[in-house]
């Protein structure tokens, strides 16, 4: 029984052995065929890497060639136009000054554009002279001349605007204090006007071509009664301070 069960045992210990190595050895295959498709790839992505590098030199060589030729463009525009260095900056500076003129025009509120029809006519002569010059047709200038251009349509339409509305304005005739009691106050105070008394600053700012001093107005005066909008602060502060019972005289 002894010998039979050592016989097993050996039989055992060689069996478990061979399969111990079959496994060493296949593992190794693997290993070797795993690193060898790690090369093969590596091969690959360092010949793909050569390829992207030669794209790139040739794309930048490219690039080199359009810039010469978009230079060689640029300077053959300028020669046309005449236009030296010593020329594009005054023509930059001009155009700068331009364009901050009509920036400043577009801030302006409606009123104040009215008042400044002058200055709109001639930041628009000038943007007309600016494009008679040759330099003018230089891309980027051109750009910019059309940019102020629209502006300033946007603001003749703004003007056109104002001046349909000035057109349409309420107009008040100013009765007599004696029997009417009219003054800025209680004439602010009628419903047909502002039916808010506190407004009467309103009809006064709008009318200090004709009013010099608020308590004072005059019968048959002509009023312009600008739209009611939003309480002014120089109005709240009058509000408790002055009641405006203007006289008449």
């Amino acid at each position: 029984m002894n010998s039979r069960r050592m016989t097993c045992c050996l039989l055992l210990a060689v069996m478990t052995c061979g399969v111990s190595n079959a496994q060493t050895t296949m593992s190794k295959d693997e290993w070797q065929k795993e690193m060898q498709d790690n090369t093969k790839l590596r091969d690959d992505l360092k010949q793909q890497l050569a390829t992207l590098n030669k794209d790139i030199d040739d794309l930048k060589q490219q690039i080199a060639s359009l810039d010469h030729q978009l230079q060689m463009t640029k300077d053959e525009t300028m020669a046309l136009v005449g236009a030296t260095a010593e020329a594009v900056r005054a023509f930059e500076q001009k155009l700068s000054s331009l364009e901050a003129t009509v920036d400043n025009l577009a801030r302006m509120s409606d009123a104040d554009l009215v008042n400044h029809q002058a200055d709109l006519r001639q930041a628009q002569a000038q943007k007309d002279a600016l494009m008679k010059e040759k330099i003018a047709a230089l891309a980027e200038f051109n750009r910019r001349l059309q940019a102020i251009q629209q502006k300033l349509d946007s603001l003749k339409s703004t003007l056109a605007q104002a001046s349909i509305s000035a057109s349409h304005e309420t107009i008040y005739v100013v009765k007599t204090w004696a029997r009417d009691r009219d003054c800025l106050w209680n004439i602010a105070k009628k419903p047909s006007i502002y039916n808010n008394a506190f407004l009467w600053t309103k009809i006064y700012e709008g009318n200090r071509d004709q009013i010099k001093d608020p308590n004072l107005i005059y019968p048959r005066q002509r009023l312009k009664i600008p739209p009611a909008g939003s309480m002014a602060s120089n109005e709240e502060s009058h509000r408790s301070s002055r009641m405006a019972r203007h006289h008449h005289k």
